[in-house]
């Protein structure tokens, strides 16, 4: 920091770097979370709705994958 309290460019730069990395890493977690538990989820509520009058028939059409 200067004598006026304000960040210089490079701690500018270090800090936006920092939180970049820090929201790319939180971000590809939660990408590689969903791609792995939609697809048990999605098969789930298939085969939970497959018994209801109405919506079972609709379901049973879905492709399994």
């Amino acid at each position: 920091m200067n004598l006026a309290g304000a960040i210089d460019r490079e701690e500018f730069v270090d800090f936006i770097q920092k939180i970049t990395a820090d929201t790319f890493t939180v971000v590809s977690q939660k990408l590689i979370i969903t791609l792995v538990v939609a697809p048990s989820v999605a098969m789930a509520i298939k085969r939970a709705t497959e018994g209801v009058p109405g919506v079972g028939k609709v379901v049973q059409k879905l492709p399994n994958a």
